[in-house]
């Protein structure tokens, strides 16, 4: 049997641990001590520079998941002489593909906090894979061309959903900007049907194009805050701070959150 003193050195590394794994936002701006009154300034506060352009980026993104998951049985169906439970068949591969490069990317992109560099290069990867579905490719390639957009577009959906909340250290705000993002982003769904219309297949030149070009909008708008981010941690690494937070103690510092000078973005 451990004895207490073993016990409790234990449970201080596990907790070390659990410090280091969850630096992406420090307890010290999720714990700071806050009023209502407070938070609700900071809710009201939402930056208008990040939470409406990552809703935006979900909103294009999450249509195209929607499309392409709805879809994908029609667009395999078109591309050879399948039968229904052929097609069905086909369309496990290509799910199985993105869910091991989501899961793989996710844990990855967890242990170095990195989100941004993922997220734009599998965009990347759905956007060339929407322009193979695009062109007058053999059904085969057509096919592969699904194997790229379900690589990286399960990725581009989902691995915001955890970077929008490492930028939002405080409870309220983080409370706010993700129940905005997911009611909004979610809702983008309900349009998927009308861009791939029965009439316009088997190729569905106008819902792929709509689709490769809501993904590309999306990385771009990613590469944006990618950039933002960086450069608004080297002007705070270079000590720089706003005028009207020059003259605040340490403590109302940390009570800022993000617009904390101290506070360093996840990108």
């Amino acid at each position: 049997m451990a004895s207490p003193t073993a016990s409790e050195s234990k449970i201080e590394a596990q907790r070390d641990g659990a410090d280091v794994t969850n630096s992406a936002v420090p307890l010290a701006y999720e714990e700071a001590p806050y009023s209502a009154v407070d938070e609700k300034k900071l809710v009201a506060k939402l930056d208008r520079r990040i939470v409406p352009l990552v809703m935006l980026s979900y909103t294009l993104s999450f249509l195209d998941s929607s499309g392409f998951s709805t879809f994908l049985p029609t667009i395999i169906k078109n591309l050879g002489d399948w039968s229904t439970a052929e097609v069905q068949l086909l369309t496990v591969p290509c799910y199985f593909l993105g869910a091991v490069a989501y899961m793989t990317t996710a844990w990855f992109s967890d242990r170095v906090q990195r989100r941004a560099v993922f997220v734009v290069i599998f965009g990347c990867v759905s956007v060339v894979g929407y322009g193979i579905l695009l062109s007058n490719s053999p059904s085969g390639v057509q096919y592969f061309g699904c194997f790229m957009i379900a690589m990286g577009l399960y990725i581009v959906v989902g691995l915001p959903l955890a970077w929008l909340p490492n930028n939002c250290p405080r409870y309220g705000k983080r409370t706010t900007a993700c129940g905005m993002n997911l009611t909004i982003g979610n809702a983008s769904g309900i349009m998927a049907p009308f861009i791939y219309l029965t009439a316009e297949g088997p190729r569905y030149i106008r819902g792929n194009a709509v689709s490769l070009s809501m993904v590309g909008m999306s990385v771009s708008i990613y590469s944006f805050l990618w950039f933002w981010f960086q450069r608004e941690n080297k002007r705070r690494d270079a000590g720089q701070v706003a005028p009207e937070h020059q003259h605040l103690s340490e403590e109302e510092m940390t009570e800022l959150g993000d617009e904390s000078p101290h506070y360093r973005y996840t990108y």
